[in-house]
């Protein structure tokens, strides 16, 4: 499998249709393919997106729209988000030295590069459904970057290690969908065992988010802990009618 072919760009609410075109154009000139917008306006066939675009408008016509980031990354093995800052609930940090990583991932699994609206950035909530966060090293001073220019950096990071040799076994990892599925089994059994708050469970389910993410569980691991939920679950069940 090319690479390539598995690595997405996803634009979470962008707010200006040049950016989106040059964000195409960008992506032609990296090799990039697979443009996915979140958004609810139709910001793909503007005509300064299309302007912007220049020879990118393959990119443009081929985009995804989805009016939701978890429907944008639900078939996704790896979502990294991009940030300006550190969020003390962030998921891990995966920096732009070992991007050649993400790419030898990307042989086998889906991969998804996160870019936030340009006037916030991703908040806690989006990057906590990520599994790494990325900061490109910028002046302290002033280290928000234009959106497409962020884009830029990336898709030619990638692009220079698509050359380098990459490992030969690469494990496929279970999609951000199925680890909703744990995610949320795990929150309804460990609230119910009173390990979760109830008030405030997503207080250490951020940590669990991303410490599975970190791991990257296979088909067969999840299902292992899916069972072990639900064991959990018919136990607490068997107590209760005693």
């Amino acid at each position: 499998m090319n690479p390539f072919d598995n690595i997405y760009i996803i634009l979470l609410y962008p707010k200006r249709s040049g950016n989106v075109g040059s964000i195409a154009r960008i992506m032609k000139n990296f090799c990039l393919k697979n443009l996915r917008v979140v958004s609810n306006r139709e910001i793909l066939t503007t005509f300064e997106s299309k302007k912007m675009a220049v020879h990118g408008k393959d990119i443009l016509e081929n985009a995804e729209r989805y009016k939701a980031l978890e429907d944008a990354i639900s078939d996704l093995s790896v979502v990294v988000g991009t940030t300006g800052k550190f969020h003390k609930d962030s998921p891990s940090e995966f920096t732009i030295d070992v991007f050649g990583e993400l790419i030898a991932k990307a042989q086998k699994n889906k991969v998804g590069i996160l870019f936030g609206p340009e006037d916030r950035g991703l908040s806690n909530e989006e990057l906590a459904l990520c599994s790494y966060f990325l900061t490109i090293p910028a002046n302290p001073d002033y280290p928000s970057l234009n959106l497409s220019h962020a884009v830029g950096i990336v898709a030619w990071e990638i692009f220079k290690r698509m050359d380098k040799p990459k490992p030969k076994k690469v494990k496929r990892i279970v999609t951000k969908e199925n680890m909703e599925r744990l995610y949320s089994r795990m929150k309804e059994v460990y609230t119910e065992v009173g390990f979760l708050d109830k008030i405030n469970p997503e207080r250490i389910m951020k940590a669990l988010r991303a410490l599975y993410d970190r791991i990257e569980l296979t088909d067969r691991e999840l299902r292992i802990l899916l069972g072990i939920l639900k064991q959990t679950k018919w136990y607490i069940e068997k107590l209760k009618n005693k």
